[in-house]
Formats: C-alpha cells, sequence, structure tokens
C-alpha cells in the first residue's frame, strides 16, 4: 500500500539523503522530515481555515438558552453566537456523499476553527450527542458587532499565529502601530481634524492590519520594563480602537447610546500573550494599576474606593500593572471622538518627551480661564471628573499638575499659579463631544 502522503514524503526525503555521508545523513532525513511534515499541516490549515470561512458566510449563528445543571447557577445561561454539530457536519458533508463532515469537524476542533460550549462540551465522535449539541465557530465568535450584540472572541484570534518564529513585543507592536499610522496617513483630512473610518474599512491596508494583529497571541510581556509596557498598551490600544471603529462604527448617541458608551470599552478584546485584554483592561488594569474604571459603580455614585479594579487577585495579567501611576497616558489614549486627544506613535526611547508632548497639546487646548479673579477653570471630564484622582486629592493639586504640563512663562500656566497663589482655585468640567472624529460605515 502507499500509506497516504506523509510516507510517500518520508520515502522521497530518505532517497534524497541517499548521497548524504553517514554523520550528517540521519541530521538530513529528520530535517526533511519535520519541514514535510510542517508543509502538510499548513496545507491542512489553510483547508480547513477556508471551509470554516465559507462555512461561517453560510451559516447564521443564533444565541440559545441552555440548561447548565445543577449545582450551577445561573442554571440556565445563554450562549451566544453558535450553531449545532448538526449544521456544521451537514454543510461540510454538502456534497452528499458522507463520511468527510465529520473528520473535517474534529479536524477544526483540535485546530481551534470551531470550539465547544457548555460546561461539558463535546467532540464530533459517535459516543457524543453532537447533533444538538452547540459549538461557536471562530469567524463569528471574533467578528466585532455592535451593541447590544456582544463580541465572544478576542477580534484578532480568528485565526491562530503561525508566523516561523517569536518576535518581541515591542517589535510586533512597534509593527502595528506603523500600519495604524500609515492608514491614517491615507485617510486624514488634509487639516487633520476628520478620519474616513468607512473608506479604511474598505482598504487592503485594514485587511492587512487586521491579519497582523493575530500576532499579538505571541508576544510575552515580562521580557518589556516599564516604559516598553507603557509605549505598548498605548499603541496597542490605540490601535484597537481604530480597528472596531471601522468594524463597527463609535458608540451610539442619544439614550441608548448611553449604554452603548457605557459597555463599550470593555466589549471587544485583543488575545495577547494568550490572555484577553480589553481596551478597558489595558487603560485600568495596566496603565492605571487596576484602579476602577469611569463606568464603574464607585465612581459613578462619586465612591471610587467602593469598586475594584478589572484584574481580581489571581489574575495573571495582574503582573503587568505599571506603578506609580502616569496621568499623562490619559492624554495618550484614543478614543475616537472629538474630545479625544489626537492619535500619536508611543515608543520607549523617547517616551517621556512624547507624552510631554501630548500632555502639554492637550492641557494647551482644555483648560480654559472661567473667571481668573475667582481662580475659576474649565477642563475636560478626564482631569475633572472621570480620573480626577490620577490628577490630584482636589482641586488646587489637579490645577498645580496640569500647570506643569504646560510651559513657563505661558499665559495660562502663569494664571492658573496665579490664582493657586491666591487660594480657593475651582475645576469645572465641560460637556465630552462623543461624536466621532470622522465618518464610519
Amino acid at each position: 500500500a502507499d500509506g497516504g502522503p506523509v510516507p510517500r514524503a518520508i520515502r522521497a526525503a530518505v532517497s534524497e539523503s541517499n548521497g548524504a555521508t553517514p554523520e550528517t545523513g540521519s541530521t538530513v532525513v529528520a530535517d526533511q522530515i519535520h519541514q514535510m511534515q510542517d508543509q502538510i499541516r499548513d496545507e491542512e490549515y489553510e483547508r480547513l481555515s477556508r471551509l470554516c470561512a465559507q462555512m461561517a458566510a453560510t451559516i447564521a449563528p443564533r444565541d440559545a438558552w441552555t440548561f447548565a445543571g445543577f449545582p450551577a447557577w445561573p442554571p440556565f445561561v445563554k450562549e451566544r453566537t453558535v450553531v449545532t454539530g448538526a449544521d456544521v457536519v451537514a454543510w461540510l458533508d454538502r456534497d452528499g456523499k458522507g463520511g468527510g463532515g465529520l473528520a473535517d469537524a474534529n479536524a477544526m476542533l483540535d485546530r481551534g476553527l470551531v470550539a465547544t460550549t457548555g460546561r461539558r462540551g463535546c467532540g464530533f465522535d459517535d459516543a457524543s450527542p453532537w447533533r444538538d449539541s452547540l459549538f461557536r465557530l471562530s469567524d463569528h465568535a471574533c467578528e466585532p458587532v455592535g451593541w447590544p450584540r456582544v463580541t465572544m472572541g478576542a477580534m484578532n484570534a480568528r485565526r491562530r499565529w503561525r508566523g516561523s518564529n517569536r518576535r518581541p513585543a515591542r517589535l510586533v507592536a512597534s509593527d502595528l502601530r506603523a500600519r495604524i499610522l500609515s492608514m491614517y496617513d491615507e485617510h486624514l483630512s488634509q487639516d487633520g481634524t476628520f478620519v474616513d473610518y468607512a473608506a479604511m474599512a474598505k482598504s487592503p491596508a485594514f485587511e492587512a492590519y487586521v491579519d497582523a494583529t493575530a500576532e499579538l497571541q505571541t508576544v510575552d510581556l515580562r521580557e518589556l520594563d516599564r516604559d516598553e509596557k507603557i509605549a505598548f498598551f498605548l499603541n496597542v490600544y490605540n490601535a484597537m480602537i481604530v480597528h472596531v471603529t471601522c468594524a463597527v462604527g463609535p458608540p451610539r448617541a442619544g439614550f441608548f447610546g448611553f449604554f452603548d458608551r457605557l459597555t463599550f470599552f470593555d466589549r471587544f478584546r485583543y488575545d495577547i500573550g494568550g490572555v484577553p485584554w480589553s481596551c478597558d483592561d489595558i487603560e485600568h488594569g495596566a496603565l492605571r494599576g487596576n484602579r476602577p474604571g469611569a463606568a464603574s459603580f464607585g465612581p459613578l455614585v462619586g465612591a471610587p474606593a467602593v469598586s475594584p479594579g478589572p484584574f481580581a487577585p489571581d489574575d495573571p495579567r495582574r503582573a503587568h500593572c505599571v506603578l506609580p501611576v502616569d496621568p499623562r497616558v490619559h492624554f495618550a489614549l484614543v478614543c475616537g471622538a472629538r474630545s479625544c486627544p489626537p492619535i500619536r506613535a508611543y515608543d520607549a526611547a523617547g517616551l517621556d518627551a512624547q507624552l510631554a508632548a501630548a500632555a502639554e497639546a492637550f492641557v494647551d487646548g482644555d483648560v480654559a480661564v472661567v473667571d481668573a479673579d475667582a481662580g475659576t477653570f474649565r477642563c475636560s471630564k478626564i482631569i475633572g471628573e472621570w480620573y480626577a484622582e490620577d490628577f490630584g486629592v482636589d482641586d488646587a493639586e489637579r490645577l498645580r499638575r496640569v500647570a506643569g504640563y504646560l510651559p513657563r512663562g505661558s499665559a495660562k500656566r502663569e494664571a492658573i499659579e496665579a490664582a493657586l497663589a491666591r487660594g480657593g482655585v475651582k475645576l469645572v468640567t465641560a460637556e465630552y463631544d462623543w461624536m466621532l472624529n470622522g465618518k464610519s460605515a
């Protein structure tokens, strides 16, 4: 018997190595066998990947309530974006010959293209009730969707990263940053105030960017020092916001927009080093030293200490919290709204100067004198409300800090310092403009 493609390839490798010396012959054979096995695995993955993408485009996912069993609580769970095992196998057996559907379904399960749901889950074998069981296709799970729908998987985990070499985290983030800035250059208006996200989302460069984000699955954050970690998280956060804005648009306006904005920064994730990270995880967990976000219960009722940060004591992401907190990161994080800072690039080598420039630009354009004699100043909700504790314990300390971001001798800095010297200063906040700084689909 011929034995299939792997044995044929192995015999060919042996034949080609017959001319090798005894000392090197076995090594040559082993290397060639490994290379051919890798090639066969890659070709099989590509075949299954194409099938999964075609199946996801054909079978519409649904939400389904399932019984989780006791002592699970709650006993009923809503499984989102699922299909049945019968749907999967029937589609794979669509040629009507039968037999291959189960094998391909199990192969997709092994490679993460299809995932089980529920506490127990099951595979595609005769001993399990796979026909009525619920499964989730990676293409469905990782597709960004707008509120009130839920994106179940990490947006960059639709496919596993299969690059040959693992690159340092800072280089991966630098590559993504360069891609984002290149797209911005192409789709930014001449006056720099408007981004055509709709055109960006349809561009080949955006498709290539989405594929490149899968490499974040391989990074090791432990190799980053403090400045490298801050630069990495700033760049990835901003890249994720651009990704989401292109895919689903900004949070909606109006009454329902409140709930959209409340959850927007926690609904979408990237797989970074095998762990899911949302924008809230990056901002409040890593960059703010595991402090509660502005949308948490404590900050909403004026008592931030009531709410914990996003990372529990046993959360492995807790090891990547940046302490002490540098409040200037707030001026580097982009949300796509008109009141947000403009997007910039950050790297560890020039981080302090880059953060200083971002802080000066934001404070110069955001903080305004309302009544110099009364010591009243207007600022963004970022400084005076949502993250007030990051800038100081009271208005005087916050004003003193933001004045330090302005150049010495500037009129605004002198006005703030004069008011601080007199005492009795007060900060009032301006309404935040959540309108998109561009056009989305």
